[in-house]
């Protein structure tokens, strides 16, 4: 099913109609890409309700005079629009940047095969050229993301340095290694969790798949995420 994207005032409009009550003006600020996002991903914002009217009930609340204080109604009022806003944007996913899409996209096209000399680098490289990204033409690959706090797309660009991740499957534990290692974010398992896509690993060679990697499970080492910026 394709998300579009949701205009806030005409959807508080549209809902407010029934009840004959309207908003004439309210200020919405959100982290960039906010919609559509996933259950896991904590979503601050803050709105502003300057004024209400059409339900005679409410007339006095946008009628009253200046240096008076809000009635105990309008406020009310403001607070029920607060929590319609809250509920309607924790049921809703993140919307995915389109530069994002662009190289996924690219990523599973090229699955299964080798992407220019085979490097791991070169499949970040390659589609940040091919779609003129901005970046620096190393290992800045474009917006610093943190895990912790942002949210994490398929199509964000990871790069590790000398990394050791630890984990137990069924009573045996596992090692895996990454010196200096480029991937791309394949999906999105959960929060820290994600399925990636590289090549040049010990277990494929020199052509695209994809592993899973769990930041809980790092030891020693540094990860990076950029997200790929527009020219």
């Amino acid at each position: 099913m394709k998300n579009n994207p949701l205009n806030l005032k005409e959807l508080l409009g549209r809902t407010l109609h029934y009840a004959h009550v309207g908003i004439v003006e309210f200020t919405l600020s959100l982290p960039k890409f906010a919609l559509n996002k996933p259950k896991w991903v904590s979503l601050p914002f803050s709105i502003s309700v300057n004024s209400i009217y059409h339900n005679p009930l409410f007339a006095h609340a946008s009628q009253s005079k200046a240096g008076t204080r809000p009635s105990h109604l309008s406020r009310l009022f403001k607070n029920l629009v607060f929590v319609f806003l809250f509920l309607s944007f924790s049921l809703v996913k993140s919307q995915m940047p389109p530069l994002n899409q662009k190289i996924l996209n690219f990523v599973k096209q090229n699955m299964g095969k080798t992407v220019d000399r085979g490097e791991c680098w070169d499949l970040a490289a390659v589609p940040l050229y091919e779609f003129k990204a901005k970046w620096d033409g190393s290992f800045q690959f474009g917006k610093l993301l943190d895990p912790e706090k942002d949210v994490i797309f398929p199509g964000d660009i990871i790069q590790f340095f000398d990394v050791v991740f630890e984990y137990k499957k069924d009573d045996v534990l596992y090692k895996e290694t990454m010196g200096q290692h480029t991937a791309i974010v394949y999906k999105v398992i959960a929060k820290k969790h994600y399925e990636i896509a590289h090549q040049n690993t010990s277990e494929w060679g020199r052509i695209v798949q994809t592993s899973t990697i769990n930041l809980k499970d790092l030891k020693v080492g540094k990860i990076y995420f950029y997200r790929p910026q527009p020219q």
